[in-house]
């Protein structure tokens, strides 16, 4: 799944929630004669009582509050002032269950006294129990190898339902319940990459790029060559990848060449993992070209230029945006038209070779796209210049013909007048796909000089030009001299681009 974010053509991946046992291979390991975790729960006297109260609370027939009172005296039995623990592998079994559990229970504390987790001694003391259960199985691992199975679902028992109450939450935009949900299970097991994944996302949500490009760093951390955690992993560094040049982009000078370099990296471990993804080779290209490094970026595009039928439409329009940025016109120009024959439709690089025509005055080549541009995207003064500048070339060249002159400069300034008079100016600003589903987003200028309202009529049509979907955005109130932003998505197999309908 893919999760739009203000990137572009590129998306971020989501968070999928969890079950037990899921993610980690060592939760698939099975007992063998000579591999089995072996504790012993009837020694001292103190260790068979808290194993009673253990099995107690438990019992699927106990509800909540006998269970917790059950964990309670299971700690209290094995806390009594002057109790020496001679069984710890016994102790850090029991106890680390008891606070897991009483520490994830709907409501609960991040710290609170001993005494009401059932300590016995120092009850005024201050804990974290997810914390300490953490201590207390990473002591079991440690010292009964064969028991890290046991302990991992141990974890997975507040893990999992912290971390999917916190995926849910995020899906319902409560961003302070996902991020508290999410740093819990962080506490209970730092080792684990999900949470991590979750609060990258929730971070994405308040804007904040550092915290999420952090949370994703750590995501790629604790992944580690983990076979269970791969796919994990490859979406970390897609979004990293993703998070990374969007700092770029918002950067300057050395700034923006570090952050370039990051998203380059992530990109590049990324196509280890999926030498066969476009998108990522596009990405990849453009990170490049913000980090300085053209040469890498012509290789990256050169197999484009080659073979374009391999990729698809985004794929080449991305490129040629690329080989833009890198100053190397021509490659963006052949990119470009290549992307134009399987999208005749996309409104960026239908400008983009436009005004490229125009630079080299060839009017008749600038003629059907100029008016393609302002039947698309009627209110943007832009492509009204393009349609006055094809009239102007023309004109230029017709010194002998007077009267075929005289309409081109009439249609010139015709044109010229209107892209400076229109009413409502809309920009495009977001273009983003995630799957079928396509989402767009910009501004309206009001040139006026009073309040306007308007609703925008957009149609979203395939790569024929035929209207698959459509979508009415009212936008209320553009306040005269000022600005108002708008959003839309629809989701429909098929489409390739959008139009609208003028804006009076």
């Amino acid at each position: 799944m893919r999760v739009v974010v203000a990137c572009g053509v590129l998306c971020l991946l989501g968070v999928p929630a969890l079950v037990q046992g899921q993610g980690n291979k060592k939760n698939d390991n099975k007992d063998k004669p000579g591999s089995k975790c072996e504790i012993d729960l009837n020694s001292p006297a103190e260790m068979f009582s808290a194993a009673l109260y253990q099995k107690k609370a438990t019992d699927a027939k106990a509800d909540t509050g006998e269970a917790d009172k059950n964990w309670r005296s299971a700690v209290g039995a094995l806390s009594a002032p002057g109790f020496k623990n001679p069984n710890p592998p016994a102790y850090d079994y029991i106890v680390g269950q008891a606070l897991i559990t009483l520490g994830t229970r709907p409501g609960a504390a991040e710290t609170g006294p001993r005494s009401s987790y059932g300590y016995k001694d120092n009850p005024t003391g201050t804990i974290d129990p997810l914390a300490t259960a953490d201590t207390l199985l990473n002591q079991l691992a440690a010292a009964k190898p064969l028991c890290e199975p046991v302990a991992i679902s141990i974890r997975e028992q507040g893990y999992i339902p912290l971390y999917n109450i916190g995926a849910k939450a995020l899906g319902s935009n409560a961003l302070d319940t996902a991020k508290q949900a999410a740093a819990r299970a962080v506490v209970l097991d730092p080792k684990r990459p999900e949470a991590y994944n979750l609060l990258a996302g929730v971070a994405l949500k308040q804007k904040d790029l550092p915290a999420a490009a952090t949370n994703y760093k750590k995501v790629i951390e604790t992944s580690g060559s983990d076979s269970g955690f791969a796919k994990t992993k490859q979406g970390a560094l897609f979004n990293l990848g993703v998070v990374e040049q969007n700092q770029a982009d918002a950067a300057t000078g050395d700034q923006k060449k570090d952050f370039a370099k990051q998203a380059a990296d992530a990109w590049t471990q990324y196509l280890q993992m999926n030498p066969t993804d476009a998108d990522a080779k596009g990405a990849l290209a453009r990170a490049q070209q913000s980090a300085g490094d053209t040469a890498a970026v012509t290789a990256a595009y050169t197999d484009m230029i080659a073979n374009p039928d391999k990729y698809t439409d985004l794929q080449l329009f991305q490129a040629g945006f690329a080989a833009s940025r890198a100053n190397r016109d021509a490659d963006a120009e052949k990119l470009f038209n290549a992307g134009l024959k399987l999208n005749p439709y996309f409104r960026d690089a239908l400008y983009y070779v436009a005004a490229g025509y125009f630079n080299q005055k060839r009017a008749d080549t600038l003629f059907p796209l100029a008016r393609k541009l302002v039947n698309l995207d009627p209110n943007n003064a832009d492509n009204w210049k393009l349609l006055a500048g094809a009239y102007q070339i023309r004109a230029n060249g017709e010194p002998t013909k007077p009267v075929a002159r005289k309409a081109d400069v009439d249609s010139t300034m015709s044109y010229v007048k209107k892209s400076k008079e229109l009413p409502i100016q809309l920009r495009i600003t977001k273009f983003a796909k995630d799957g079928d589903k396509l989402t767009i987003g910009g501004t309206l200028a009001n040139q006026g000089t009073k309040d306007d309202s308007v609703t925008i009529k957009f149609q979203f049509i395939d790569k024929n030009g035929q209207t698959v979907a459509s979508s009415d955005v009212p936008v209320p109130k553009i306040p005269a001299g000022g600005m108002q932003n708008f959003e839309t998505s629809v989701t429909q197999p098929g489409i390739a681009s959008f139009k609208y309908a003028p804006l009076e």
